[in-house]
């Protein structure tokens, strides 16, 4: 009951922000169609993904080692007596001869081991593709060119609207160089 007399405070309603209604994306034009898909050209890297993993790359060559697991006695005996005489050619005349895998486990060590540096070397080639400037440039244009379709700016979507591509990224990258300006200017205050 002390508590009655005690004075409240008063809660304010919550403002919200200052924006307006939002104004739904622009729909996709031939034009930006044909503009991302020469983009997506440029930054496709030369394998994907799944062209850059061991275990991928492994699958078809394990076929060969069913057949070795899966040899007679006299296929075996066959093998061994050719990876002799290449053996001999080897010592004799110095020819070199890669001998092919005998076992299983061989076969599987050598296919592992070969995957493993093929994906390694893919992987590496994927990174420096999109290191290269290039790509660089053709991922911002992207990114500007997906930002024209979504921005408030009336003079960004009637440049968007009438398939004026580059001036569009062009206006909208004034707008964003300009609005980290202002953030900056409120901090030294």
């Amino acid at each position: 009951m002390d508590e009655q007399d005690r004075p409240m405070t008063a809660t304010l309603p919550r403002r919200r922000s200052g924006r307006g209604e939002t104004l739904p994306p622009l729909p996709e034009t031939f034009a930006y169609q044909t503009s991302m898909k020469k983009l997506a050209d440029v930054i496709r890297p030369p394998w994907k993904r799944s062209d850059c993993r061991a275990e991928l790359l492994a699958r078809p060559y394990l076929h060969e080692v069913h057949k070795l697991e899966s040899q007679t006695g006299e296929e075996k005996l066959a093998a061994l007596l050719a990876a002799l005489i290449m053996r001999f050619l080897a010592i004799l005349f110095g020819v070199r001869v890669e001998i092919p895998p005998l076992t299983a486990q061989a076969a599987r060590q050598r296919i592992e081991e070969k995957t493993r540096e093929l994906a390694q070397a893919r992987q590496e080639a994927v990174r420096a593709h999109f290191e290269m400037d290039g790509v660089q440039a053709a991922l911002k244009q992207r990114r500007l060119l997906r930002s024209c379709l979504v921005s408030q700016n009336l003079a960004v979507r009637q440049a968007m609207q009438a398939e004026q591509l580059e001036l569009a990224m062009t206006l909208l990258g004034k707008q964003k160089q300009t609005t980290p300006e202002r953030g900056a200017n409120k901090r030294e205050m």
